[in-house]
């Protein structure tokens, strides 16, 4: 791998890297989120912040409209924050690639 990387001739190299980053939960830090949906200005989260622990269950309950699906969309990056951060095990969310992210919340998740 090393060598086509360096010194091959392919047009493409594929790696595919899985990592055990969250296999054993994760401890879901969110700092001061603000969120909305694209094309609106007004955010739909503002100045969330809580902590989980790992392997904790919580649920999240309210009325219709007070943002719980928003919440769940802001860990999954399909909402991105505006302000503040998701932090899981200590890593900005923002800074790990979607798929990445995306795949290890599954893993997480089925690890249970």
């Amino acid at each position: 791998m090393a060598q086509e990387l360096c010194i091959g001739t392919s047009d493409e190299v594929w790696m595919e890297i899985q990592s055990g980053w969250l296999v054993d939960g994760a401890r879901v830090s969110i700092e001061g989120l603000k969120a909305g949906y694209a094309g609106v200005s007004r955010d739909v989260l503002r100045g969330i912040s809580v902590e989980f622990c790992a392997r904790q269950r919580i649920g999240i309950v309210g009325p219709t409209g007070c943002g719980k699906s928003a919440l769940l969309l802001a860990l999954l990056r399909v909402l991105e924050p505006r302000r503040g951060r998701v932090l899981l095990n200590g890593v900005d969310t923002h800074h790990v690639g979607l798929k990445t992210l995306r795949l290890a919340l599954v893993s997480c998740h089925r690890a249970r």
